[in-house]
């Protein structure tokens, strides 16, 4: 399949085809185990310390203390998830995978993670490895971590924290992994433009920090999510992300001040049917990115459902907008912002504190602020947003670059239509805005001079450190 991400400002396809890119780590594996079973942590430690490249180490139906360490090229296989467990109490990691020129794998198996490491390691700069029909399920320390590895596949994984059972508010603000499980899967500098970090049925819930952490990471993922984790769901500094039918849902405060679906820094992304639902913060939270988001779905967020920020640029097309707080879009001093085909609706009031305007109770469909150039806004409908539909706050500057058309915007009761404020705007800037009865007598009666309250660049969550070494 293709995906179109953004790249240097410009447009430029990347075709990636998930089961062909993997075949140059698949190995020479012929399926035949090097013998039966094994259910005894000495002999286990023997099979696999003795395997070739391209052998399998089979593992029984039973418990086995970690940590375990699987050689380049060689397969340990499992006979599945609720029988063959790996459980790790020790300072390294539960199974550390040295990636190889034939595929190390891990396969049909569950990892638990109970001391201050992770529950599955993989490392190489000039091999593959994969994760297929693995549970990984960590109360201390951290899940899964790709660190500096050329090819990595990771098929139908399950990685689950203690937050399910435990009250996230109890935690420390910065908890440390020796606390509680802190991450859930962490991909280190890994992957490349031709071949990248492939996630498929991914799925990571319960981490006190992180759920995803991509760092100067080159990744496609397919299906699955990271919802249900404390402060972000997925943190992406650097490097390109691809996600297709990803969910990112129900991330929660805890003891922070806030939470985040996403975030993405100085980052090229492209999102297909993403979805974010009923998140403790913002939706996605987008710094210094070039992002692509074409059907994403936002509901029922505590702040806004995206904030643009730093120049960075979006195009968000087929989107559905529903009951965020504070804004559905928020652009600041951002350029090529592009919004079609989409729909925002029912924006709730939420109360921020500025030092410029102090309190303000914001709920606005799109909100941009300041230089925001190269704008395009077109067949968007804004409904029923409860302060204004669509606010563009000049700070001093020109509407210049900017194509309205096709937005319709309804209200009732109070709520503003389409409000341009604080610089210059052309006469015929709204021609392209279709307000209902109500919206069109709120506009005339408060454009001028009454001037409203916007915001400016938040504050981003720390760029953390990989959880490891």
């Amino acid at each position: 399949m293709s995906r179109i991400v953004f790249a240097e400002g410009a447009r430029r396809l990347v075709s990636i085809a998930l089961a062909a890119s993997f075949v140059a780590c698949s190995g020479d594996d012929d399926g035949a185990p090097l013998a039966r079973a094994i259910c005894e942590r000495t002999a286990l430690l023997s099979a696999l310390e003795g395997a070739r490249a391209g052998q399998t180490v089979s593992l029984g139906a039973c418990t086995i203390d970690g940590p375990i360490e699987v050689p380049a090229g060689v397969r340990l296989e499992g006979e599945g998830v609720d029988l063959s467990v790996i459980r790790n109490t020790s300072a390294s990691p539960g199974v550390l995978l040295r990636a190889g020129e034939a595929t190390t794998a891990l396969v049909d198996l569950s990892v638990e993670q109970a001391s201050a490491a992770y529950g599955v390691r993989a490392e190489g700069a000039t091999g593959g490895v994969l994760l297929e029909r693995v549970r990984v399920v960590a109360s201390l320390g951290a899940g899964v971590g790709i660190v500096s590895a050329a090819r990595a596949r990771l098929a139908a994984v399950e990685i689950v924290g203690p937050l399910e059972t435990i009250d996230p508010s109890s935690l420390p603000v910065e908890p440390t992994w020796a606390q509680t499980a802190t991450f859930g899967l962490v991909l280190d500098a890994s992957g490349t433009a031709e071949l990248p970090i492939e996630l498929d049925r991914v799925s990571v819930s319960g981490f006190a920090e992180v759920g995803v952490y991509a760092r100067e990471a080159f990744v496609r993922w397919v299906a699955g999510g990271s919802s249900g984790n404390r402060y972000v769901g997925l943190l992406a500094t650097g490097g390109v992300l691809d996600l297709e039918d990803v969910e990112l849902s129900r991330t929660v405060r805890g003891a922070r001040p806030i939470a985040y679906g996403a975030v993405f820094r100085d980052a090229v992304v492209g999102t297909t049917d993403l979805h974010l639902e009923g998140g403790e913060g913002y939706g996605i939270l987008q710094d210094a990115t070039q992002a692509s988001h074409e059907g994403i779905t936002v509901v029922d967020q505590e702040e806004a459902g995206i904030w643009i920020q730093h120049g960075a640029s979006a195009e968000v097309t087929g989107a559905t907008l529903t009951r965020c707080a504070l804004g559905g879009i928020v652009s600041v001093a951002s350029t090529g912002l592009v919004v079609r085909d989409s729909l925002i609706e029912s924006t709730r009031l939420a109360r921020t504190v500025d030092e410029l305007y102090g309190e303000m109770m914001l709920g606005d469909g799109i909100q941009l602020v300041g230089a925001n150039a190269a704008m395009e806004i077109r067949d968007v409908e804004l409904r029923d947003n409860a302060r204004i539909g669509l606010l563009l706050e000049l700070e001093g500057g020109a509407l210049t670059s900017t194509t309205i058309a096709g937005v319709v915007v309804s209200g009732s009761g109070g709520a503003r239509g389409a409000i341009v404020q604080g610089g210059v705007a052309p006469a015929a800037w709204d021609d392209g805005v279709s307000r209902d009865a109500a919206t069109m007598g709120n506009d005339a009666a408060t454009m001028d001079p009454l001037s409203f309250a916007s915001v400016r660049a938040t504050t981003l969550p720390p760029a953390y450190p990989t959880p490891c070494d």
